[in-house]
């Protein structure tokens, strides 16, 4: 005899799209903000440093705001429905879309510009895909 499975009878999880709950995207808002912050007070020269410190500080600094910035476009909405959920997708599509593109044709605006041709790094590239999902997504669901 065949036992038959019930979808609809078996246990929902409350949290089947993965997104972390919304107070992360307030934390994440909090940490942009202090790298930010913190990359100002250090570029202004407030804060006397050595080249090789700045170096390794402008890696860790951008580490900080990639670690923020992700938070902001992982967490929730306050009102997270279907809708929003298909414009997360499309725009994360899209953004990937966009890093491809700029990893292509960067250096082609490096020979129009007369740039000494350099490639990307991997943080320069996570930032732009980042700043660039959640500047699109947030149009997108002004704009719903």
């Amino acid at each position: 005899m065949e036992r038959k499975i019930d979808i609809l009878k078996s246990p929902v999880r409350h949290n089947q799209t993965g997104l972390l709950p919304n107070k992360f995207k307030k934390l994440g808002w909090v940490i942009v903000l202090l790298a930010i912050l913190f990359a100002l007070v250090a570029g202004a020269g407030f804060i006397p440093l050595e080249a090789s410190v700045k170096v390794s500080m402008r890696h860790g600094l951008l580490n900080v705001l990639i670690l923020g910035m992700l938070l902001i476009a992982w967490a929730k909405d306050s009102v997270e429905d279907e809708l929003t959920l298909l414009i997360r997708f499309r725009v994360l599509g899209s953004a990937f879309i966009w890093a491809v593109l700029l990893v292509i044709i960067k250096p082609f605006i490096d020979m129009l510009f007369q740039d000494a041709m350099a490639e990307m790094g991997s943080q320069q590239l996570v930032l732009s895909m980042l700043f660039y999902y959640l500047m699109v997504y947030n149009i997108q669901k002004r704009n719903r």
